[in-house]
């Protein structure tokens, strides 16, 4: 547990002298991911034991600290079991890829000191989040992160929508963090001690757990962005430099999806819960990949498609839930080692998504599809890395994506059979939303592939764009090969889930162990292998072709192209248009705004359409909310009318009743 903690101030540290060399930017940003790289590799050493077996380790962060918190009563302010280690791996590998990316992105950027420290400060706060044992601390570190990373989403904040998006962002942190508030203070009421990762068991039926679990389910799912909790993440999402949404959305979301399952370690598990799990994420799933389709702006789609993929992680969770309150442990460790697994994949093919874009942003300047095409010729190696991405991010083997939503569908299967009407419902509600959004999905990407990357470039910017440099492609080559070895590996990766799910269950990891292997056995091994053999047919096919035609001249013509000889960008699709027949056909679910200008006269010169869809939460729910909020708000501005002896009779006023309160 010392590496761990040494490691969080070793980035902490790195931050602070990133910025005070803010006048040497390349130096800046050494020095910043030097330290985000070294603490990552000793917090990761430090964590270890946890994934391997240990006794949760234990470490007294400060006395005054803890003796602040009157509901402490531990020994130990911080802790890590193997279901913090699992989270704390995904948000230092992702962290530590996207800063080398960053050294990259940055590298011309005159404004780095003060990034690269909310950078250090992100990547260590989320950390903390993860190994805090106390919601006192717990709730300290969750600020921070929140914090800092506001700090980075407004890097940018001479633009209009960043301002706006900085402050969307931080309304929504602060009303999750309120809910949280409360899960706490009902958690300390009733359990009389704050303890996440050592409390001894869970809370019984005798304490509020319906109240307890909503305001944790608000809490985090704000952090997660699941439905209708998301308007923040697609509004942050894009205006973050791509480093940045990398982290938000592949190591900050899993931070909310962390504090679900420890609430599941916290909470006695109720079945209204999995139905509840199941419907938030089935609504996000759907609804979620249906927003990412029809958006101009690449990373804003990536960003819905990133609640979408959160919500599938719900799914499992309800599974589990509803398993586990049926007493079908076999079932719900299959469904939540599926949850578990998806949120491994998640963090692995969105990180590369976002960055994939970020390399497309630099060398076009610009994320308006409608601007972009024919780059996969210009940049090869980004447009590759991006269609692996994309393979994976849609369940396609034997990428990883593939395997985690595999193993939810046969376990929405296996409830929809083993577990008695009405519950089965829930399988078969599970299975409908996965099919549903894999589709949409898949024409979603295709979309975004054939826009950006094929097909002629519809701007001077796409034309003259060439390749980025080593620094960031590295991370986006090891992203790739990372999808496909976990597609190709995952029967045997199934076991690094053994602990962390026993802890989640509150069982025994022989258990949980017994469970996967019956499982990897039964189905999994048969199609992964399936998969590997499809995908060295196709290497090896590729091969050969290379081989046969080694020794012989290959030249390149242009096919019957139907009369057309001289391509251009008008006469190909555009991203609205390849989306229309689509979103048409959903289109009491996702409202819009059109503007046309028809034409007129013998010889029209020129006609026009534009549409744009609105998210129908933010449409029908928040702006309404937030409209009569203000309205009932401004009938009070008579209270400030600008005489300061009025205010001064505002505050005598309110000690005189605060007075009389506690005397009485």
């Amino acid at each position: 547990m010392i590496l761990l903690v040494s490691g969080l101030v070793v980035m902490v540290l790195a931050g602070v002298a990133a910025l005070g060399c803010r006048r040497i930017p390349r130096l800046a940003g050494t020095i910043a991911v030097s330290g985000v790289l070294s603490g990552s590799a000793l917090a990761l050493m430090g964590a270890f034991g946890a994934l391997t077996g240990r006794a949760p380790a234990r470490f007294t962060l400060s006395t005054a600290i803890a003796s602040a918190n009157a509901l402490a009563n531990d020994s130990g302010a911080l802790a890590i079991d193997a279901l913090g280690a699992f989270f704390l791996l995904v948000v230092l590998v992702v962290s530590s890829l996207a800063a080398i990316y960053g050294l990259g992105y940055l590298e011309r950027n005159t404004r780095t000191g003060a990034s690269w420290f909310f950078f250090n400060v992100l990547v260590a706060s989320m950390a903390f989040v993860v190994v805090a044992d106390d919601g006192f601390l717990f709730l300290i570190a969750w600020e921070l992160a929140a914090l800092s990373s506001y700090f980075l989403v407004v890097q940018h904040d001479e633009r209009a929508e960043v301002r706006r998006a900085g402050w969307v962002y931080l309304v929504a942190a602060h009303v999750g963090a309120a809910f949280l508030v409360v899960f706490f203070v009902l958690l300390g009421q009733h359990a009389g001690s704050l303890r996440l990762v050592s409390l001894a068991g869970p809370l019984s039926n005798a304490a509020p757990l319906h109240v307890m679990f909503v305001c944790a389910l608000i809490g985090f799912g704000t952090k997660a962005g699941l439905v209708p909790l998301h308007p923040w993440l697609v509004e942050a999402y894009p205006v973050a430099p791509s480093h940045v949404s990398a982290v938000l959305s592949g190591a900050m979301s899993k931070l909310g999806i962390y504090g679900l399952a420890r609430v599941l370690t916290l909470l006695d598990p109720q079945e209204p819960w999995g139905w509840t799990l199941i419907f938030v994420g089935s609504s996000s799933t759907v609804l979620a990949i249906l927003l990412a389709l029809p958006q101009r702006d690449l990373k804003r789609s990536i960003a819905y498609s990133s609640a979408e993929n959160l919500g599938i992680v719900a799914m499992a969770m309800g599974l589990g839930v509803f398993a586990l309150t049926r007493g079908n442990q076999g079932l719900a460790v299959v469904a939540l080692a599926g949850g578990l697994l998806h949120v491994a994949n998640h963090a692995v093919f969105k990180t590369l998504l976002f960055l994939a874009a970020g390399a497309l942003q630099k060398a076009t300047g610009t994320l308006d599809i409608e601007r972009l095409g024919g780059l996969l010729r210009r940049m090869p190696i980004t447009g590759a890395v991006f269609l692996v991405g994309a393979l994976a991010i849609c369940a396609l083997p034997p990428f990883n994506g593939f395997a985690s939503e595999f193993i939810l569908l046969v376990t929405a299967f296996d409830t929809a059979i083993s577990i008695p009407f009405p519950v089965d419902l829930s399988g078969l509600i599970v299975v409908l939303a996965l099919g549903l959004a894999s589709g949409l999905a898949l024409a979603c990407f295709a979309r975004l592939v054939g826009i950006v990357w094929l097909g002629e470039p519809r701007s001077d910017s796409a034309s003259a764009a060439c390749e980025v440099g080593f620094l960031m492609q590295a991370p986006m080559i090891v992203l790739a090969i990372a999808c496909l070895a976990i597609g190709l590996g995952v029967p045997w990766m199934l076991s690094g889930l053994e602990r962390p799910i026993a802890v989640l269950m509150n069982t025994s990891s022989d258990m949980v162990g017994g469970v996967l292997k019956r499982f990897s056995a039964a189905s999994l091994r048969t199609v992964v292998s399936v998969g590997a053999v499809l995908f060295g047919t196709i290497v090896a096919l590729a091969v050969v072709r290379k081989l046969m035609l080694r020794d012989r001249e290959v030249s390149q013509h242009v096919t019957w192209g139907c009369g057309y000889t001289a391509t251009s960008s008008r006469i190909q699709y555009t991203g609205s248009s390849f989306a229309e027949p689509i979103t048409e056909l959903f289109a009491p679910l996702i409202p819009h705004e059109s503007r046309i200008r028809l034409p007129t006269g013998t010889l029209p010169e020129a006609a026009e359409l534009e549409k744009h869809t609105l998210d129908p939460c933010e449409h029908w729910l928040y702006a309404p909310a937030f409209r009569t909020i203000r309205s009932g708000l401004g009938s009070l501005r008579w209270i400030q009318h600008g005489r300061i002896r009025l205010y001064v009779l505002y505050i005598i006023v309110t000690l005189l009743v605060l007075l009389a309160w506690n005397v009485g």
